[in-house]
């Protein structure tokens, strides 16, 4: 059931960013925050649960638990810290201090099992059970699903948003000139829709494959709908600062891409660098189509949130790669021209 958890949690996380578009950054960065808090919140709860079995079994067995019993509250009152941290540089360094506190923990809880003759093993099944059982635990992870899905139906909502004022737009220019053309995209955006319940079911039943299934149905439809409204506007033409702005989305998105071939080469986990390139990738699309429909608010705002995205791309490489690591020097390199050229990225539709 825990793993389970967890893959649902992780697709979850990673389906919005491929597919529905961003919110204000600010915005987007208070909600990726809450459900950081979240998932502390649930880690601490498993561990502190893990810890009192521990501490019960080898009192138990007769050993002295004073020291596991203070290791106990200053974890606690660490994670009581970490949980309400809103920098990702504090709760990476929280979660790091709290790993410490761990396996201290835990390499003296194994001393002392051994030491009062008791069994490893049997203090493992202890605490997995103490884990189903626990209501700390249950609440934890509800939280944290609650969490997770609040964000997620939201983006559903924004990105739906965006998608009718395309078709508004559309409509008001083409309606007249192109019906069968509207009338297909109000099709599609009304099959977009209709996504939404199989999503939030979906959700609540933390059904990992279904949600898989909305996800692939939601991007074909998005897709779609990019390449209806941009046929639909194919002979108006853009301006030499939205071709210039193409090109060069185009040569960033590119070298995202070399980065993270170019870490997962050397050893790197690069699942996060994709969840942010497919973000970067989805408002750079979003930003093509406002253009296409002649939304310069969308536009302009679309272009907007993909240079967040690239920066954002950027801040995690560094995180990820680490200043000391020699390997990665040329990658360092390749970051650079990526926030150079983003830099360059005019967001005047």
């Amino acid at each position: 059931m825990k793993k389970l958890f967890v893959l649902f949690v992780i697709a979850l996380l990673a389906l919005p960013a491929a597919v529905f578009a961003q919110e204000e950054e600010s915005d987007d960065e208070t909600r990726r925050f809450e459900v950081g808090q979240a998932h502390v919140a649930l880690q601490t709860a498993r561990i502190e649960t893990g810890m009192d079995t521990a501490i019960a079994y080898i009192k138990e067995l007769g050993g002295d638990t004073t020291a596991l019993e203070t290791l106990k509250t200053d974890f606690s009152a660490l994670a009581d810290q970490v949980v309400t941290f809103t920098s990702r540089a504090g709760l990476k360094e929280g979660a790091a201090q709290m790993r410490d506190k761990v396996k201290e923990f835990r390499e003296l809880s194994a001393d002392l099992v051994e030491a009062n003759g008791g069994s490893v093993d049997e203090l493992k099944t202890r605490i997995t059970t103490a884990h189903e059982e626990s209501t700390d635990v249950d609440e934890a992870k509800s939280a944290l699903a609650t969490t997770v899905s609040d964000w997620l139906l939201g983006k559903f909502d924004r990105h739906y948003e965006n998608l009718q004022r395309l078709y508004t737009r559309a409509e008001e220019r083409f309606g007249e000139s192109n019906p069968e053309e509207v009338a297909e995209l109000k099709t599609i955006l009304d099959d977009f829709a209709a996504l939404r319940t199989e999503l939030e079911t979906a959700v609540n039943a933390a059904d990992v494959e279904k949600v898989r299934d909305v996800h692939k149905e939601a991007k074909a439809l998005n897709d779609a709908y990019r390449t209806a409204v941009q046929a639909l506007a194919g002979e108006l033409g853009e301006s030499p600062r939205h071709r210039m702005n193409a090109v060069r989305g185009s040569v960033i998105l590119s070298r995202m891409s070399a980065t993270i071939n170019d870490l997962g080469t050397l050893g790197y986990d690069v699942s996060g660098l994709d969840t942010l390139n497919d973000a970067a990738e989805a408002d750079f699309n979003a930003a093509k189509d406002a253009i296409a429909a002649g939304d310069r608010e969308a536009a302009r705002e679309s272009l907007t949130t993909f240079k967040a995205d690239v920066k954002a791309f950027i801040d995690a490489v560094r995180e990820l790669v680490g200043a000391e690591d020699r390997d990665a020097g040329e990658v360092e390199a390749e970051v650079d021209a990526i926030e150079e050229a983003v830099e360059a990225v005019g967001v005047e539709a």
